[in-house]
């Protein structure tokens, strides 16, 4: 986490069954952070009936693997231009 803490980046893929640890300490530290991260997370079948969590502390997609290649890439570009995309404010 600490090459995080200096940069961060415009986009995560993260793979639950590496390290479901290290996800979940990513996903909370995108949570307090200021910048919006898109996370996309990559897990096992059993990984699954933590979707909801995982959504609730941030998760932007939830995979079972093996994902499609095609299907990440679309599933990237669709955030990453979500991301673009200016936040309405209201102004009275």
């Amino acid at each position: 986490l600490e090459a995080q803490q200096r940069e961060m980046p415009c986009l995560a893929i993260l793979d639950l069954s590496s390290n479901l640890s290290t996800a979940l300490q990513f996903l909370n530290w995108t949570h307090e952070s200021t910048a919006v991260v898109p996370v996309i997370l990559i897990g096992s079948p059993a990984h699954s009936v933590l979707e909801p969590t995982l959504r609730e502390l941030g998760a932007s997609a939830f995979h079972v693997s093996p994902v499609r290649r095609d299907l990440l890439a679309a599933e990237c570009l669709r955030l990453l231009q979500l991301k673009q995309q200016p936040v309405a404010r209201y102004a009275p």
